[in-house]
């Protein structure tokens, strides 16, 4: 084998210089794609606890609206047997008043009955 040459040995520390700087490089962005993970991972884990509280107030919002939506219904059916209850109370005073004009006019009546009896002479 014949004796290498300058630029073969030139080149020879050219290209390990160049393997040593690219396996810097190399590790140096792996570090920083591990450290991107890691903080993207630390994000997402804060995210999901968000989401998770967001759930949980989400079902007691739930709740809360299922209870007023009975609370309502219960009242509309409070409101609809007072509106009959105000209804049957109407009715009710309806005819106490034609009763009272009708024991008005029978007083009246039995009263001018009575005055006109009274005043006619008897023999």
């Amino acid at each position: 084998m014949p004796a290498p040459t300058i630029i073969e040995t030139d080149l020879c520390e050219v290209l390990a210089e160049m393997n040593k700087k690219l396996d810097t490089i190399s590790a140096d962005t792996n570090r920083r794609l591990d450290a991107i993970a890691a903080d993207m991972n630390r994000k997402l884990e804060t995210i999901s606890s968000d989401v998770n509280q967001v759930q949980i107030r989400l079902a007691t919002v739930e709740t809360k609206v299922d209870n007023i939506e009975k609370r309502l219904d219960s009242m509309d059916k409070r409101f609809d047997k007072m509106e009959q209850q105000i209804e049957k109370v109407e009715d009710n005073q309806g005819r106490q008043v034609w009763a009272l004009i009708g024991i008005l006019f029978t007083a009246v009546v039995a009263t001018s009955i009575r005055f006109v009896l009274t005043a006619l002479p008897q023999t």
